[in-house]
């Protein structure tokens, strides 16, 4: 210990003053500044007591370890760093490096092989990028993690905080978190959820925020930010949680490898949580284990806090408020914020493996605008892909319908991802779920209908129906909703289908086989009608608007045809439930019983 102190004041005292900077006057080091201003003697003496004791050091010693300083790839400087300090000196050991490189206009922090636990929260400065070391086959080396207990032998403030936080980055130059382990030394098997232990905070607000604080006026984005590579693990909140941020950036961005080396996995709510975002890129990261039994759980999240009434739901400013036109726009822009919330919009959400969610969902977006999913690989889950609004009045009512969604090319409980993965044996109930709300908002005055859906060239397996009206790919609520090109096998119930209100459905070139069949006292379809008011028509009052089959078109499916002999059938309406209903079914191919 004698000897690990006398080479951390070494390594103090260079970082400190002998950090290798260039002067602008005459190009000279500040070790040689320091010697020219009369400290010559002192240098030289602390550096051989250093090279005199690292010279005793036994042949077993390890090497010694830097911190490295970089702009762009150019490495600028180095100070010795020790792995065995207390968590308190790492803190502070690491925090000040990230000032160093602000001081000196230094881009990049790299900390070295090693496990190091921390006393507080790291913050990443403006424009700052840090990251772990790594080996030559792209594993992540550098482990920042959390002590079980503090000095008191209390439960560590760190259990119920961030790891990491980030500033907004610069015009030129993103904030970037990247080829770091973080570890939260959280456990499933405690059963507790501790949502307030987070891997990485983003956001404005405090951490100690709570839902209903969350007042926007005169606060501005986080924005600008990078986590890249990563592998986080063990927190019982969520891996990454964002809050009224903007351009945000999750993942291996530039690449469609199978090997996902960004990596979350064994947290107690969400993988990644966002709130209020915008402009949000997650993409090719695997999720895995997450969630408790009995409780909500998400692999990947977007949505935005709940209030009341629509007064404090709905920010004032949101442009949804005012009318898709010049005057519109210009009232806007007039606008100001009083209260409420904003939901997220602009998220894509690309090439992730999503896997071991026993309880809830693998990829959700609660009232989200402009949302993306595309080719995510998703097994294990008991919902694997859920659209939809938010509920109030204890789940009596919903309000604010999702709008502008494509869900595209995903793969769920495939075979050869199951081969590749293995994931945990988890029935999925639902497959893919896209509804609309009861209301338009809370002033409820209008059906909220889910508009600009998009599902197509999906693959869905596997599903195990607890519902008659579920089935492998879902709608409800919906207006000009398309369905092109997905197929579904393995189905209980239903291969596709309509639940209710949905309007000017197209639903095209899509293949449903090998459907389960029903109990004796079911029955299971290819495609399923199983609500009313499904139709042409733009609302379900047919005073002024006769019901029409105008704009809905049903052709070119190939469905299973096992037909009565298995409760299994081609097209089945339910006829207690399907009142208001009028389709445009055209020519359907069958496939014939196996």
């Amino acid at each position: 210990m004698k000897m690990r102190t006398i080479a951390f004041f070494i390594g103090m005292f260079y970082n400190s003053y002998c950090l290798p900077i260039k002067f602008k006057n005459y190009g000279e080091y500040g070790m040689m500044k320091m010697y020219k201003k009369g400290y010559g003697l002192i240098t030289i003496l602390v550096i051989m007591m250093g090279i005199i004791w690292y010279g005793s050091l036994d042949t077993k010693a390890a090497e010694i370890a830097y911190i490295k300083y970089y702009t762009g790839d150019k490495l600028e400087a180095k100070t010795t760093a020790i792995s065995n300090f207390d968590p308190a000196s790492i803190s502070n050991s690491i925090t000040g490096s990230l000032n160093i490189a602000v001081r000196y206009n230094y881009t990049r922090v790299q900390l070295p092989e090693g496990t190091y636990q921390l006393n507080q929260t790291l913050n990443v400065p403006s424009g700052i990028t840090l990251e772990g070391s790594r080996d030559d086959n792209g594993n992540n080396l550098t482990t920042l993690a959390v002590p079980e207990l503090n000095v008191a032998g209390e439960a560590h403030v760190l259990n119920t905080q961030a790891l990491i936080t980030a500033d907004s980055g610069t015009d030129v130059r993103n904030t970037t978190i990247r080829r770091l382990i973080l570890d939260g030394g959280w456990h499933a098997s405690s059963n507790r959820l501790v949502e307030s232990q987070k891997a990485i905070f983003l956001s404005p607000f405090p951490q100690s925020k709570k839902a209903g604080d969350g007042y926007y006026k005169d606060v501005q984005r986080k924005h600008d930010i990078s986590v890249e590579d990563m592998t986080i693990r063990n927190f019982g909140g969520s891996g990454i949680y964002m809050d009224f941020v903007k351009d945000v950036t999750i993942g291996e961005i530039n690449s469609d490898q199978e090997e996902k080396s960004n990596s979350i996995e064994s947290i107690g709510y969400g993988g990644i949580i966002g709130y209020s975002v915008d402009y949000v890129k997650i993409h090719n990261t695997l999720i895995s284990d997450v969630g408790l039994d009995g409780k909500q759980a998400y692999g990947i999240a977007v949505s935005w806090y709940k209030g009341t009434t629509d007064a404090n739901q709905l920010a004032d400013d949101d442009r949804s408020r005012f009318e898709d036109t010049a005057d519109g726009e210009a009232l806007w822009k007039q606008a100001s914020y009083t209260n409420g919330y904003y939901p997220s919009t602009n998220v894509t959400i690309k090439n992730n493996v999503i896997m071991n969610i026993a309880s809830w969902e693998a990829l959700d977006t609660h009232s989200g605008k402009n949302i993306k999913f595309i080719g995510n690989h998703v097994m294990g889950v008991r919902f694997p892909i859920v659209v939809g609004g938010m509920d109030y009045e204890g789940a009596t009512i919903s309000a604010y319908p999702p709008e502008n969604i494509l869900i595209s090319e995903n793969k769920i409980n495939q075979a050869t991802d199951v081969q590749c993965y293995k994931p945990k044996a988890i029935s999925s109930e639902r497959g893919i779920v896209a509804t609309g709300t009861q209301f338009n908002d809370l002033t409820k005055e209008n059906m909220g209908f889910l508009k600009t859906l998009t599902i197509k060239n999906n693959e869905v397996s596997d599903i195990q129906t607890i519902k008659n009206i579920h089935g492998g790919i879902s709608i409800h609520v919906t207006y000009g909703a398309q369905v092109l090109f997905n197929r579904v096998d393995h189905t209980l119930f239903n291969g596709l289908v309509l639940m209710s209100s949905n309007k000017k459905t197209i639903l095209e070139n899509n293949t449903v086989t090998d459907m389960k069949e029903a109990p004796s006292n079911e029955v299971s379809a290819s495609l399923g009608i199983r609500g009313s008011h499904n139709n042409g028509n733009s609302t379900n009052d047919y005073l002024l608007e006769p019901l029409t089959d105008m704009g809905t078109s049903f052709i070119n499916n190939i469905l299973d045809g096992s037909y009565p002999s298995k409760n299994i059938f081609q097209i089945y309406q339910n006829p207690v439930s399907t009142s208001n209903n009028m389709l445009n079914f055209g020519e359907m191919s069958v496939v014939e019983p196996k």
